[in-house]
């Protein structure tokens, strides 16, 4: 019998211990803290730890960890955040790490969706595997841990868009950052020496990445899959750059390196990385570049300015800029504004139109590029302003919706636009300049096209000479126009008759506009 209650007293105690995850708490700022004693002979150290291992949904709102705390009479300090401490407690605000916290465990903060901004103090040594990850509404990091090398510890963050390490770091951790997909706003300060493995990688919505002098080594990985990332400056004391740092960092366009010899790299540093993209290199340092080991894969190592230029587009969704040379010798840039499709260059900030555009260089620069959206003209005409009036000439932009409306006077009617489309008013979407012919007839007519007065046009194909004769009126003037709206010729006349010379139109069909004093007919010919 004794045996047994021995036994059960062991299932007692061992159920306890599984359960309880503990050694004491203490109530500081009305908040509940749980620790388990980590030293219990001086220096006396607890850490924070969770309630229950079946819960770890303990804490919630505003937590302000003390950097000492009394227990049966010993005053412990704080110097640990333990293993799942705070994990997945979705409704902490806010957590105060004091400076007397040394260690961060595994998971200890992770899937805490409620915490928008992290500060974590120099003080901290060790922090451990995830230890912030999938903290999902995460914005803001200041990371002051001095030289912590865990891995992955605010990995999968997607949310976190600014990151700034502190005056003392001197090692960014390997995977600190990896897959933190928005993450666009990253301050290295000019104490880290070491970016670590895979500190950035799939970060990508990163444009620009400035690593300073202090820096001697980048990891492998360290900023690969980056896919938006453009610019790169490279400190000028930098030994190394691990294997495949800026793999398939596709939209590299610039790299500025600051070191007048070429750092180590190797052969997939750069991998995919556009062999046209800009190395920017010290001025006289562009033959050691493109003789050294893996960095002659690019073809644009060229000599950095003595000045700094930045150019920009009013609106980069209508252009952007390409450096087509740089002369550092010289301090001479030639630089292209580049429209995309629908827009157009006007000139750059100073009114000057130029482009390409060379630049001598005085001093820091900064030019602006102006775009413009294109514009298409739109003509429309009445085969007979006796019979009826148009509107909705003019000059729009690309892609606007824009209303022509054809108007019959008494006893006439409108009969259909020369595609054959019968709406009217007509709405039109803009892509090119265009011209439409209003048919009007008599009311009573059932020809779509009928002849006026005794104007006579011919020959229809015409070859070199077109003969207009309009008997008895005087004609003003003679209009040509494209199928695209271009007018190609205009004729003053002054006369009943005209023979035109037809030499110098392609093929293709056209509208002849002849106006006169009581008139206004258009007519469509073809020329073979």
């Amino acid at each position: 019998m004794n045996t047994v209650k021995f036994i059960l007293a062991i299932i007692l105690i061992t159920i306890s211990n599984s359960l309880w995850a503990y050694d004491f708490y203490a109530v500081n700022n009305g908040d509940t803290i749980y620790y388990n004693i980590t030293s219990d002979t001086v220096p006396y150290t607890v850490e924070v730890t969770y309630k229950i291992q079946s819960d770890s949904m303990n804490y919630s709102g505003a937590i302000i960890i003390p950097s000492t705390v009394t227990y049966e009479t010993l005053t412990y300090t704080v110097t640990s955040i333990g293993d799942n401490a705070f994990e997945a407690c979705s409704d902490l605000t806010f957590i105060s790490i004091p400076i007397s916290i040394q260690t961060i465990g595994r998971y200890a903060f992770s899937s805490c969706t409620g915490l928008t901004h992290i500060t974590i103090p120099d003080s901290v040594k060790t922090i451990g595997f995830a230890a912030f990850v999938m903290n999902t509404n995460l914005t803001t990091v200041n990371f002051n841990a001095i030289n912590c090398n865990d891995y992955g510890i605010f990995a999968r963050n997607n949310k976190l868009a600014t990151l700034i390490f502190g005056e003392n770091v001197i090692r960014i951790p390997n995977g600190l950052c990896k897959a933190c997909e928005f993450l666009t706003t990253i301050y290295i300060s000019n104490s880290v020496k070491i970016i670590g493995d895979q500190a950035f990688r799939f970060c990508k919505y990163l444009t620009s990445i400035h690593i300073p002098d202090s820096v001697v080594f980048i990891g492998d990985y360290a900023f690969s899959d980056c896919i938006n990332l453009q610019y790169v400056t490279i400190g000028k004391f930098i030994d190394s750059i691990g294997d495949a740092a800026f793999e398939n960092d596709i939209n590299i366009s610039e790299i500025t390196m600051k070191g007048v010899s070429p750092p180590l790299i190797k052969e997939y540093t750069f991998h995919n990385v556009s062999t046209n993209s800009i190395v920017c290199v010290p001025c006289g340092s562009s033959g050691l570049y493109q003789s050294a080991s893996n960095w002659s894969r690019f073809k644009n190592i060229i000599g950095s300015m003595k000045f700094n230029i930045n150019i920009t587009p009013n609106d980069a969704s209508m252009g952007s800029i390409t450096y087509l040379q740089k002369h550092c010798e010289s301090d001479t840039v030639i630089v292209e504004a580049v429209a995309k499709p629908h827009y157009h260059f006007l000139c750059w900030n100073d009114g000057i139109a130029d482009n390409p555009r060379t630049i001598i260089l005085f001093q820091d620069t900064v030019f602006t590029a102006i775009f413009a959206i294109d514009t298409h003209s739109v003509t429309v005409l009445s085969n007979d302003t006796n019979m009826g009036t148009v509107s909705g000439s003019g000059t729009y932009k690309y892609n606007q919706m824009i209303t022509i409306t054809a108007t019959p006077k008494p006893d006439y009617r409108f009969v259909k636009w020369h595609d054959g489309d019968t709406n009217n008013p007509r709405t039109i979407r803009l892509t090119q300049d265009t011209v439409f012919t209003a048919e009007f007839s008599t009311k009573n007519s059932i020809l779509q096209n009928r002849n006026v007065g005794t104007l006579s046009l011919y020959p229809n194909p015409v070859q070199d000479v077109l003969y207009i004769d309009n008997c008895e009126q005087i004609i003003n003037k003679v209009e040509i126009y494209n199928m695209s709206g271009k007018r190609i010729k205009c004729i003053p006349v002054n006369d009943t008759k005209i023979i035109l010379s037809m030499d110098d139109v392609c093929q293709g069909i056209y509208f002849v506009n002849i106006n006169t004093k009581q008139t206004n007919v258009v007519r469509k010919i073809r020329k073979d």
